[in-house]
């Protein structure tokens, strides 16, 4: 009989915890569990993650409180919106007419822009690994 890895077994954890797993990758999973710790705190983790999410019900708004709260903001709330978001002054059609398009990009800032895109992708890629070997 094969064993299982972590890693192997990693992606198996939720179809074993729900019990739709297959017979022999339930038995190979079984005996992993009863060998590794970390996995067996992964596994409880899941349980627990499932168990919460399975209670949670969202909470509904208490009858009255669009009512109520526009009451209390009352002729206030245009004053407070007019503060806090006050209009643009108009610009006149002669503002828009002297933005011009942007300037064509030139070889040299193609080749830069895509220096940054490769080395943001690099990055992303090595962060990503980091967080995977921690995982495991």
């Amino acid at each position: 009989m094969n064993r299982l890895d972590c890693r192997q077994l990693l992606p198996h954890l939720e179809s074993h915890l729900r019990g739709d797993a297959s017979e022999e990758l339930r038995l190979l999973a079984d005996d992993h569990l009863a060998r590794c710790t970390s996995c067996r705190r992964r596994l409880a983790h899941l349980k627990q993650v499932t168990a919460m999410l399975a209670a949670w019900r969202p909470m509904p708004a208490p009858p009255g409180l669009k009512t109520e709260t526009a009451a209390a903001l009352g002729p206030d709330l245009g004053r407070l919106a007019r503060e806090v978001f006050p209009r643009r002054p108009f610009l006149g059609r002669r503002r828009r007419e002297r933005l011009r398009p942007p300037a064509p990009m030139t070889g040299y800032q193609r080749v830069a822009t895509w220096l940054v895109i490769a080395a943001l992708l690099f990055l992303g890629a090595a962060i990503a690994y980091r967080i995977l070997q921690q995982w495991m």
